[in-house]
């Protein structure tokens, strides 16, 4: 199924296109016409703005659930297209909150935010230019003409801006490396090192730097392959052989130990004490990604879920202060 839409957050759809002055619309002079014909209504007014049934009518028309519906039977489809248009309802709702944001931010969608998103949805849709995705849109009839389409747009665009400026939800590199230790924690994968630990006789800069330097020069012989019991006598504790799991060690020394090849040296790391040099004798090896490899997609999800924590205590906000008149 095309998509003709940017990706929406959960909380916005399309901009009311029309203002009324009283809650219906009706064909004629109502003081003349024996029946008049109500061809529009306000459903919801929230502030300043008005939704009407028309609105919300197209909202449905755009949901492709709406289409799954007639492949149900008859009651079954009536209960559920209520609920999806009282969800499309509050939707139409948050979207007028959050344009109302921008309003007051004094936040717009230029010409280049429009040609930005065009291209992409051309590009998902797989056209090959603009024009076609105009043809498409055209030919799909869900909107009247190109440029409502474009009003449409420029809508999603602002909403998006709004949201990203108003509930970003970050996610730090702390949050992503714990979220991937307790992921991994309790895993088979295990790592056997010999490990050699310099500190620092003080907290003074040249004793770090006499620490760091032996550690250097034990990390250049086991490079070259000495037997690290040779060296035994540069390291404070001498070489000391374990194996180590997921969650174990300090994160700057886990990352660094499972991403590397059995017989790889692995320093000098420091420690917050000292350094540390360390060679990799066994990767027991467990179904679970190294960290960088894993750490993008731990971020987008992360993000993913900080975004709509973020968005729904901003539209909380949002709904707590505004003047709410929904008549359906």
């Amino acid at each position: 199924m095309l998509r003709f839409r940017p990706s929406r957050p959960a909380c916005t759809t399309q901009l009311a296109l029309f203002v009324a002055l009283a809650g219906s619309v009706v064909s004629g002079f109502a003081a003349k016409a024996a029946d008049p014909v109500i061809v529009d209504r306000v459903i919801a007014v929230v502030n300043d703005q008005i939704i009407l049934r028309s609105d919300l009518d197209k909202e449905l028309g755009l949901d492709p659930r709406v289409l799954e519906l007639k492949k149900q039977p008859a009651a079954a489809a009536a209960a559920q297209r209520d609920k999806i248009r009282n969800e499309l309802l509050q939707r139409l709702i948050d979207r007028d909150l959050v344009l109302s944001e921008a309003r007051r931010f004094g936040l717009e969608v230029g010409p280049a935010d429009e040609r930005r998103a065009l291209q992409s949805l051309a590009k998902e849709n797989g056209f090959a230019s603009i024009k076609e995705l105009e043809a498409a849109v055209l030919a799909s009839g869900s909107f009247e003409s190109w440029e409502a389409y474009l009003v449409d747009l420029r809508r999603s665009i602002l909403e998006a801006q709004v949201l990203q400026y108003l509930a970003p939800g970050r996610v730090t590199e702390a949050q992503v490396r714990e979220f991937y230790r307790k992921m991994s924690r309790g895993e088979d994968a295990r790592v056997r090192v010999i490990r050699l630990e310099y500190r620092a006789a003080s907290d003074s800069p040249n004793e770090r730097d006499v620490a760091y330097q032996r550690a250097q020069a034990a990390t250049k012989r086991l490079r070259t392959g000495a037997d690290p019991s040779t060296i035994d006598d540069d390291s404070q504790d001498g070489p000391t052989e374990f194996e180590v799991g997921r969650g174990d060690i300090q994160p700057v020394l886990e990352d660094r130990i499972f991403a590397a090849k059995e017989g790889q040296i692995v320093g000098p790391v420091s420690t917050g004490r000292g350094y540390v040099v360390l060679k990799v004798l066994e990767q027991m090896d467990a179904d679970v990604l190294p960290f960088e490899e894993a750490k993008d997609r731990i971020r987008q999800q992360l993000e993913f879920e900080a975004q709509m924590k973020a968005r729904e205590e901003l539209m909380e906000k949002l709904r707590s202060r505004a003047h709410l008149d929904i008549r359906i």
